[in-house]
């Protein structure tokens, strides 16, 4: 978010089946007045498999990009600069999701858990929380 040049807030969500879930609420722009339009929708984006909420923002420090006019710029921070209450969300298990209220993550039972379980509960907990 840094290299981006955008401002975020973690928030620790916890789910009905004791996850502890961290979500990223993108609050701001460095340099920008930017106006959230209240009758919008917030967006909640949810990565892909084998990946976390990071991989939105993700560059390379090895090879970021040079920032052009034509560059492509990640979608949640163009949602965000649209006007949108943007919540960039993660699923149990991945780097940013590794706690829970009384499973240890060195465990089989903390890792017990399939697509079912993420959509029944995690997701389901990150849109709960962002409509509150």
């Amino acid at each position: 978010m840094d290299f981006w040049g955008y401002a975020w807030d973690a928030h620790k969500i916890r789910t009905d089946d004791g996850f502890i879930l961290t979500t990223f609420h993108v609050t701001g722009k460095k340099g920008h007045q930017v106006e959230t339009d209240h009758s919008r929708a917030p967006v909640v984006v949810m990565h892909g498999l084998g990946c976390d909420a990071e991989s939105w923002v993700y560059v390379d420090p090895d090879d970021p990009p040079v920032i052009a006019e034509d560059t492509a710029w990640p979608l949640p921070l163009h949602l965000f600069d649209d006007g949108f209450d943007v919540w960039m969300a993660s699923n149990r298990g991945t780097k940013y999701c590794q706690e829970h209220e009384t499973l240890d993550i060195d465990t089989k039972e903390y890792w017990d858990f399939s697509w079912v379980e993420m959509g029944k509960y995690d997701d389901v907990s990150n849109i709960k929380y962002v409509k509150e």
